[in-house]
């Protein structure tokens, strides 16, 4: 088996419980029904969107924490390891 070690810049990100809404502020994730883009950033000039999505435990999520980068240019892979489950 394989596992990939991974580098990756979070950003400015935007929290969720639901996948829908924001934590704690409850607005927008996404920034249309596709979710292909997460929304902008509150305030921000430009319309900057987030550049990435935090998933806390509570509401949909149930097991852990998951983190979602977007963005292939914001990862970089640092090692790969190969194991033998016992």
């Amino acid at each position: 088996m394989y596992c990939f070690v991974v580098r990756g810049i979070l950003g400015m990100p935007v929290f969720t419980q639901d996948g829908q809404k924001s934590i704690p502020a409850g607005h927008a994730v996404f920034a249309n029904s596709e979710q292909r883009e997460l929304a902008d950033i509150p305030g921000s000039n430009a319309a900057t969107p987030y550049h990435s999505l935090i998933a806390e435990v509570g509401g949909k999520i149930l097991r852990h924490r998951e983190l979602l980068i977007f963005d292939g240019d914001r990862t970089a892979c640092t090692h790969l390891i190969a194991y033998v489950r016992g």
